[in-house]
């Protein structure tokens, strides 16, 4: 996916991920493998999402193998996987993206995290200081562990559950970024805007009063043109 992206926009091209694993009955793997497949197609035209940048790190860390002759994989214990090899080397490695395009960790928008046990992507997060309602749904419960294809999944799942401000270039404050700072300041999430709308200046009286009046009238107004679903 980050070579086509890198490859430039000039050209359309179709990145296709899928995969069916074969699991031991009776093991962990047999109740969580999925069989997954999804397509995504780069380029210039048409863009839902814009790619910034890709961050790799390498580390000595085994989690599962197989023998030869063997037909199945074996797994080490999924908290050693989490503690060992997860907390360690992923938060590095996001935390080191982020720096490269100099973005916050409480302005991501979506976080999601393929290949891992069922609730690193939580505690990832929380480590970078990423608010949990951040965190796209692992879809462990839906699809399973579709391996190759999760991560594009994810993508795809993100994408569309976004709004158009999520999947724009990121700038200036957006709804989400709005609802990430309530959550990481403890607000109970009821209170939370359900739609955010940005102005060039607050209307103001002679002596420098935000004028209320006025704010509660474009608000009246920005609800009146709201389309209602009946």
């Amino acid at each position: 996916m980050a070579q086509a992206l890198e490859m430039g926009s000039e050209n359309a091209r179709l990145v296709v991920a899928a995969d069916c694993r074969r699991a031991k009955p009776g093991s962990t793997q047999e109740l969580t493998y999925g069989v997954g497949a999804a397509a995504v197609l780069t380029g210039g035209h048409d863009v839902l999402a814009r790619y910034l940048v890709s961050h790799s790190a390498a580390a000595p860390f085994v989690d599962h193998f197989r023998e030869s002759g063997e037909k199945y994989d074996y797994y080490w214990e999924e908290r050693w996987i989490r503690d060992a090899g997860v907390a360690p080397i992923v938060p590095a490695a996001v935390a080191q993206l982020l720096t490269r395009i100099n973005v916050p960790a409480a302005r991501v928008a979506w976080f999601g995290l393929a290949g891992v046990p069922v609730g690193s992507d939580v505690m990832v997060a929380k480590t970078l200081g990423i608010p949990a309602g951040c965190v796209v749904p692992d879809l462990q419960g839906t699809v399973g562990d579709a391996g190759a294809a999760h991560s594009l999944l994810l993508l795809a799942s993100t994408i569309e559950r976004g709004k158009r401000d999520d999947v724009s270039s990121r700038v200036g404050l957006t709804l989400r970024d709005l609802s990430c700072h309530l959550e990481k300041a403890g607000i109970a999430r009821q209170k939370f805007p359900e739609r955010l709308e940005l102005v060039e200046e607050m209307p103001r009286t002679a002596a420098g009063k935000i004028k209320k009046d006025v704010l509660r009238g474009i608000a009246a107004r920005l609800v009146a043109e709201t389309p209602r679903i009946h």
